[in-house]
């Protein structure tokens, strides 16, 4: 029997690891960057609608998805192109391929949130 190369096995066992891995990447730092413009609009109209908890329930629970999602929407870029400026869809969909993008607007939902209680 022919066995996979010690080398090119153990390659392929730390690839997968982090392929479905869903803490952060190993080697980036914890600190978030910053949000594109329209997801920083989203993130305020939300707040201004009053419509914090299940915005964040709902981002929360599609956190794991954010991956497929933006591929989706580069699936699909084509299509939206014909009809709407694409520089703020083509931010989120590269903002989406990163895993604490969901999650950084979920913080800056909540920063907004406390800051309009507060008030």
């Amino acid at each position: 029997m022919m066995g996979v190369p010690t080398e090119i096995g153990s390659r392929i066992i730390e690839q997968f690891k982090h392929a479905f891995a869903i803490g952060p990447e190993p080697g980036r730092s914890d600190e978030v960057r910053e949000l594109p413009k329209l997801l920083e609009r989203i993130a305020r109209g939300v707040v201004d609608r009053g419509l914090e908890t299940p915005a964040v329930i709902a981002l929360e629970s599609v956190i794991p998805l954010n991956f497929l999602g933006s591929q989706v929407m580069y699936a699909v870029w084509p299509l939206v192109k014909m009809v709407a400026d694409g520089v703020d869809y083509q931010e989120v969909a590269e903002a989406l391929e990163d895993r604490e993008t969901l999650r950084g607007l979920v913080m800056r939902i909540e920063e907004l949130a406390a800051g309009a209680g507060a008030r």
